[in-house]
């Protein structure tokens, strides 16, 4: 008899299927409102002027000018407008700036500004695009001869376009009124979020919409309003104040990174006030990436107390006013040291803005310095230079010679030469190709470009002295070689 397999019996596990919970969303029961909006009605003046297009915690334009021509081709072409999120603005909400705004636009900023700079027809300016543009539909077919043509269609003929055309050699055509017409009637949903919602509450849901296109650097920190600094920042409108004056005033277009910079204003200005056995330099030299990690940690220095940010916004305003006063761009290093030397009880503001024209001349030459991130030495040498030709200047600017030297000059100046080496220290070797021609009493000081006034120096040198007289400045710096010469 044969033996009887058991087959054992499987158990089968008993799935647990969790409970979900339903968790209330930001919204409540009160559900967002969505109406279709022809585009006419949309763009005219009495509802657009009353929409907040850029709320605080959204970004600035970022979209390029083809970007804005392409997606007018996309609705031109095809006759589909995205959809836009609006919030209704509470009275809690508005501000003195913003009163007669009735909705902020919380999704669709880039959309609606370029269908009204489309309809305008008129120059459009933004900090990021260098020129000024026109937005307009630009499409290439094939003719019968099976040559491309690009037509670039405007939606109505203004001056703007004549003269953009002209200067840019384009072939302007415009819709006609019929197609201004069809445009006009091509429909947006608009969905308008009723409820009302915090400001935090606001830039959570337009963090979430981000979907692909992640917030970076400013525009995600200048949210974090958890750090106390970055509350300040954004109480205090510094966003505006830094890119319309700070950085307006800079070679270096930062507007990406203004919160960074801001910061280290902030690190600089607590620094002069409280000076460490750490120098000022290392201060300036703390990197953008940094600082963008103390910020995500919120560390306790960037959380001041009320006096110390109040103390630092009235420096910060003040040397913002000079920076108007002298109306000149700075290097990125010149602008940092000359903020760190503001910010001493011993600055004259009056008295350095006289000397703004020539600092930022003699400031051309390292506009690129700021992108040496792997070289500090360099940036870290300049900005020390900077602290004291800011320092020397302790009178108003006297007229300054502005002749050139010229090649005769300059050779007469290196005959003074003595034994190939400096003028000034007396350790550098130098020849006809490289050395420079120093001025002993500084063109800001009134000095002459005269072949008494010149001396053969190293760069090193003549960098270091800033418009200090060069005896003075070899006399505090190599006091053997002033006494050897002097003797």
């Amino acid at each position: 008899m044969s033996a009887q397999l058991r087959v054992p019996q499987l158990r089968v596990p008993q799935l647990r299927v969790p409970q979900l919970r339903v968790r209330r969303n930001l919204l409540g029961d009160t559900q967002p409102q969505g109406v279709n909006k022809q585009i006419r009605d949309l763009l005219q003046p009495d509802y657009f002027n009353s929409v907040l297009l850029r709320p605080s915690y959204q970004r600035h334009i970022r979209w390029s000018h083809d970007a804005m021509n392409t997606f007018i081709g996309t609705i031109m072409e095809n006759g589909i407008v995205p959809s836009v999120l609006m919030y209704k603005l509470h009275p809690e909400d508005k501000t003195a700036e913003i009163a007669d705004k009735r909705v902020e636009t919380m999704d669709g900023q880039h959309r609606l500004y370029s269908l009204n700079a489309f309809k305008s027809s008129r120059y459009q300016r933004l900090p990021h695009i260098a020129k000024p543009f026109i937005v307009h539909w630009v499409f290439e077919e094939t003719n019968e001869e099976g040559y491309k043509i690009l037509h670039r269609v405007f939606y109505e003929e203004t001056s703007d376009v004549d003269d953009y055309c002209r200067e840019r050699k384009f072939v302007p055509e415009y819709m006609s009124s019929e197609e201004r017409d069809a445009f006009d009637d091509y429909s947006i949903h608009i969905t308008t979020i009723q409820k009302k919602l915090s400001i935090e509450d606001r830039c959570k849901i337009f963090m979430s919409l981000q979907n692909g296109v992640p917030v970076r650097n400013s525009d995600y920190l200048k949210n974090m309003t958890e750090c106390g600094l970055v509350a300040g920042f954004k109480a205090h409108n510094y966003e505006q104040m830094m890119l319309d004056t700070f950085l307006s005033h800079c070679t270096k277009n930062a507007g990406n990174y203004w919160v960074q910079w801001a910061t280290r204003c902030f690190y600089l200005f607590m620094h002069a006030k409280s000076p460490t056995k750490i120098p000022a330099s290392e201060v300036f030299l703390i990197s953008d990436s940094n600082i963008n990690k103390e910020i995500k940690k919120n560390v306790k220095t960037l959380n001041p107390s009320a006096d110390d940010f109040n103390a630092f916004d009235d420096t910060f305003r003040s040397f913002l006013e000079l920076l108007q006063l002298a109306d000149c761009k700075l290097n990125p290093t010149q602008i940092f040291a000359l903020f760190y030397e503001s910010c001493k009880d011993s600055f004259n503001a009056s008295i350095v803005a006289t000397h703004m024209q020539r600092f930022a001349q003699d400031g051309n030459k390292y506009k690129t310095l700021w992108e040496s991130k792997t070289e500090l030495s360099p940036r870290r040498d300049y900005f020390n230079q900077c602290l004291v030709s800011l320092e020397s200047m302790t009178f108003p600017a006297l007229p300054v010679d502005e002749t050139p030297i010229s090649k005769k000059l300059r050779n007469q100046v290196f005959e003074k030469c003595e034994d190939g080496l400096c003028a000034i220290c007396k350790e550098t070797e130098i020849s006809l190709e490289d050395f420079e021609s120093g001025h002993i009493r500084a063109r800001a000081r009134g000095g002459l470009t005269a072949l008494d006034n010149l001396l053969p120096m190293c760069m090193t040198c003549n960098r270091e002295m800033g418009v200090r007289n060069a005896y003075e400045f070899q006399q505090d710096k190599y006091p053997h070689v002033y006494t050897a010469s002097h003797a």
